[in-house]
């Protein structure tokens, strides 16, 4: 067995029973990550996969496995991964492990109009399943929480705009859409994983953090981009809270966020 020091004897013994190993003793175990928060491994016996995400000690840390495993748990179902096992006494999480290749892995310069719409189109469906709350507000001042992460001088300059732009609900979102975090598995079948960062945010938030993960790697396509998403999204969307002009708010708060970045970067 190639035991990871992260893992509990107990904890190897749980992943085996997952696996129906014979013995711990013929589970391989490999290190795909590790973050501030995290630990995340592969485990692997009887031609059987599983991952595994072992949080760190700290209340950051579990704060970040509450989240996680809450949120798994709501979007249940063909978008995420399965939880097989989740015990919040020591931070220990194990579920599907999701075969095929990322989202960040998979878009090409010829294929960034669909694979754009494919991620829209999941994003729909996850904000089906989201709980909501009532929110009486606008973008402007939801933004004026910000200390950092967007542009003050874009915000001001766009603000009698950001201010007409209504906050009807705020939606379980996962709030980092990093493209390596999304699995196409073999099917075809479009897979989350990694919500350990999700949090209540205004309805379209993932589609803002989205637009700019794809920005990263095609910063001439945002037109592209930004369409091609909203016409995924409103195909699957069922309970739609965003007005006809959000693709505005998504060119403002991308352009904020990339100005604020590059101030920052050294």
């Amino acid at each position: 067995m190639n035991q990871s020091p992260e893992l509990s004897t107990h904890q190897v013994e749980q992943v085996a029973r997952q696996l129906a190993a014979k013995s711990p003793e013929d589970v391989k175990l490999t290190t795909v990550g590790e973050a501030a928060n995290s630990v995340s491994l592969r485990a692997e016996a009887n031609s059987r996969q599983v991952f595994i995400k072992l949080f760190r000690p700290g209340i950051v840390a579990r704060q970040a496995y509450q989240r996680e495993q809450t949120a798994l748990a709501v979007f249940s179902g063909d978008l995420v991964p399965q939880i097989l096992l989740a015990d919040p006494e020591t931070g220990f999480l194990i579920t599907d492990f999701i075969q095929g290749r990322t989202l960040a892995d998979s878009v090409t310069g010829q294929n960034l109009p669909q694979m754009a719409e494919f991620l829209g189109n999941w994003l729909g469906r996850l904000a089906n399943l989201a709980p909501r709350l009532d929110h009486d507000g606008d973008w402007a001042g939801y933004l004026d929480r910000y200390e950092s992460g967007f542009d003050k001088a874009v915000l001001a300059d766009h603000a009698p705009f950001l201010s007409g732009q209504r906050i009807g609900q705020l939606v379980l979102a996962r709030n980092d859409n990093a493209l390596s975090n999304f699995v196409i598995a073999p099917d075809r079948r479009l897979y989350g994983v990694d919500f350990e960062f999700s949090r209540m945010k205004p309805e379209g938030w993932d589609l803002i953090t989205a637009a700019r993960a794809f920005l990263d790697m095609y910063p001439q396509e945002f037109d592209v981009i930004i369409a091609s998403m909203l016409r995924g999204y409103h195909l699957t969307v069922m309970e739609n809270g965003i007005g006809e002009a959000f693709e505005n708010v998504i060119r403002v708060l991308v352009t904020a966020n990339l100005l604020s970045n590059a101030a920052s970067s050294p």
